[in-house]
């Protein structure tokens, strides 16, 4: 603080304005041999914290193109159709995270989505990750394939929350007309 001065450090955490956050997806990301990476390609809002891992993620790509072709030229010429899907749908992520932490974390149908899907990944954790997991931990799945897991996901939800509200409704229709 005695080197910079408490003034200027109030000034530059109070009075500077907020900058709009954004995200960048780029298709190709190679262009006239010119490669781009991480931010540069596909700069995404930090509400899962993936930036960095994504531009590590462009760098394994990559060395493994290199290492398939033998050669630059052939594995930029690979690289785009490699890689634009799969960070395109991780920038979806992030902007998808942002609505569940703004809109929905306190949400009791939220919460309680969460407790099924932590006990499903409990019980049948080869067949069942929540989408959180997937993402940060699973680096065996692609970010396009944690979106797809979490539509089935979704999918076998609702199915498993319309046969629990079928059985109730059928319950209570039986005690009633009994």
């Amino acid at each position: 603080i005695p080197l910079i001065g408490r003034e200027a450090i109030l000034e530059s955490c109070v009075g500077c304005c907020g900058y709009p956050m954004v995200s960048v997806k780029c298709s190709p990301h190679v262009l006239n041999n010119t490669l781009l990476l991480g931010d540069a390609a596909h700069a995404m809002v930090p509400f899962y914290g993936e930036g960095m891992n994504c531009g590590f993620g462009d760098c394994l790509i990559l060395d493994d193109l290199l290492e398939k072709y033998g050669n630059l030229e052939d594995a930029l010429d690979q690289y785009s159709a490699a890689r634009v899907d799969d960070v395109h749908a991780m920038c979806d992520l992030a902007i998808y995270n942002y609505s569940i932490l703004s809109n929905k974390c306190n949400s009791p149908l939220f919460q309680l989505r969460k407790h099924v899907d932590n006990m499903l990944f409990q019980w049948f954790p080869s067949k069942w990750t929540p989408l959180d997991t997937s993402i940060r931990f699973e680096t065996k799945l692609s970010y396009r394939q944690c979106v797809n897991n979490k539509a089935w996901q979704d999918s076998m939800i609702e199915r498993l929350f319309k046969g629990i509200l079928l059985v109730i409704f059928s319950a209570v229709i039986a005690h009633i007309f009994s």
